[in-house]
């Protein structure tokens, strides 16, 4: 059986991001990379914690857990609504229109979600 999860982050706290990205890490220890597919959604004021220099711990492990197979989307709305660019992001960003739209898809689709 494959895993499917989605994990939500929305606030503009560092230590919340950190704990997501803990959370998929131990997941993907735990059953494996080839038995999980898991999606992390930026939206709200997180967004303004993804730009290099903003958060470098979390960069790093998001590069580390992007090569292990974790997609990594960030809602178009709300980098419109803080004004950054997606030239602004690292390239393991991918933008979607609206985040929760996004969200509620993969529920939709059978993922499980997971809001640190």
């Amino acid at each position: 059986m494959r895993t499917k999860l989605v994990v939500h982050v929305n606030l503009e706290d560092e230590a919340r991001l950190i704990e997501a990205l803990a959370n998929i890490r131990n997941l993907l220890d735990e059953v494996g990379e080839d038995r999980a597919q898991v999606v992390l959604v930026a939206n709200g004021g997180v967004v303004k914690l993804l730009p290099p220099g903003k958060n470098e711990k979390a960069g790093g492990v998001v590069e580390k857990l992007k090569r292990r197979g974790v997609t990594f989307r960030v809602c178009g709305n709300a980098l419109r609504y803080y004004e950054i660019e997606r030239s602004d992001l690292p390239d393991a960003w991918e933008v979607v229109p609206a985040g929760i739209v996004d969200i509620a898809a993969l529920q939709q689709d059978g993922f499980a979600y997971v809001k640190p």
